[in-house]
């Protein structure tokens, strides 16, 4: 995680973050000096829509975006795939990744395969992790080099930051918060068990509180920050229904950060996603969840706030990563581009 570079170089140098998310894909190209460059978003039903054309489409969106960068003069130095679930860093495959569906999915290989031997350099990540390391470097300009950051997607993850490093755990697994088994008896999980945490604050779940089945709220065709905007309409317009769905959705989620906070002691919890979206609905009731159920004085010193990444966090993490090479080695890199 290193700071970013000023100058003209620095704004022909780019990196290529794409996240694979449950509704859409969503791509940003940053240049060293974090300028966005080129985003995009496409809505599509992953978890309806085999892997092979979900790489497609990946690969489409990410043959746009070189071509655009090429013809502004700028130059991509990596693209860092986002994908939700357990990832093998060193063959690119998806191993299990409930909420889209895939189980052994060769994703890095299929994107090689897709661009071509003229491709950037790829990698894949988890979509967590990424998204707290886009966060990260947002927080330590307030000097804060411990926090976890919660993803508010379909499947809710964690990507931990411990002393300003990344916290993967002995296999990987480190961040799978979204499978805590907070209600055994209740909603049925992706992962085939009842009442993992996302069952009871994740955006599906919020969704299914709010609105019934066949409300264009609910309907992934649809455009996310669209239903999310529809929703937020409806509790500013005071109706009842939404208005209860988000106190239940602060309630279980402020049951979760408590378990959280006791057991890693961060220095903030970054809430993403739908959870920055309706911030100003959940925030106070989570807060206060937190101060009657953590155990050290003051909720040992964690602040819990707001994304200001939206749902960019996952991508733009990538495109950081996309870039690590020229922040190692900036001489080296400028030489090959010359």
């Amino acid at each position: 995680m290193r700071a970013l570079h000023r100058g003209a170089a620095a704004g022909r140098q780019c990196g290529i973050g794409v996240e694979i998310n449950v509704d859409y894909l969503s791509l940003i190209a940053l240049n060293l000096c974090g300028e966005v460059i080129v985003e995009r978003r496409v809505p599509l039903d992953v978890p309806g829509t085999e892997a092979g054309s979900v790489l497609d489409a990946t690969a489409a969106v990410i043959r746009d975006a070189l071509d655009t960068l090429r013809g502004r003069g700028a130059r991509t130095v990596g693209v860092t795939l986002a994908a939700p679930g357990v990832i093998n860093l060193e063959t690119g495959v998806v191993g299990y990744a409930p909420n889209i569906g895939w189980r052994q999915v060769a994703a890095l290989d299929g994107l090689r395969d897709r661009l071509g031997p003229a491709a950037p350099p790829l990698s894949v990540e988890n979509d967590a992790k990424l998204g707290a390391v886009a966060e990260y470097l947002v927080a330590c300009a307030a000097d804060i080099h411990d926090l976890i950051y919660v993803t508010g997607e379909t499947g809710v993850g964690g990507g931990i930051i411990s002393g300003g490093q990344l916290l993967r755990g002995a296999a990987g697994f480190a961040g799978e918060i979204g499978h805590m088994p907070l209600d055994p008896t209740g909603f049925p999980c992706a992962c085939g068990r009842r009442g993992c945490w996302e069952t009871m604050v994740g955006l599906s779940a919020l969704l299914r509180f709010a609105a019934d089945t066949g409300d264009a709220v609910r309907d992934p065709a649809v455009d996310l920050e669209q239903r999310l905007a529809d929703l937020r309409d409806r509790a500013g317009s005071g109706d009842t229904r939404t208005l209860a769905a988000l106190d239940r959705v602060a309630d279980s989620l402020g049951l979760g950060l408590a378990l959280l906070a006791d057991v890693l002691n961060p220095r903030a919890i970054v809430l993403g996603g739908h959870f920055a979206y309706f911030g100003d609905y959940l925030l106070d009731r989570v807060r206060s969840v937190l101060d009657e159920r953590v155990m050290a004085p003051d909720v040992g010193g964690c602040e819990v706030m707001l994304s200001t990444l939206g749902f960019t966090a996952a991508a733009r993490g990538g495109a950081y990563h996309a870039l690590e090479p020229v922040y190692q080695d900036p001489s080296g890199t400028t030489a090959a581009q010359a």
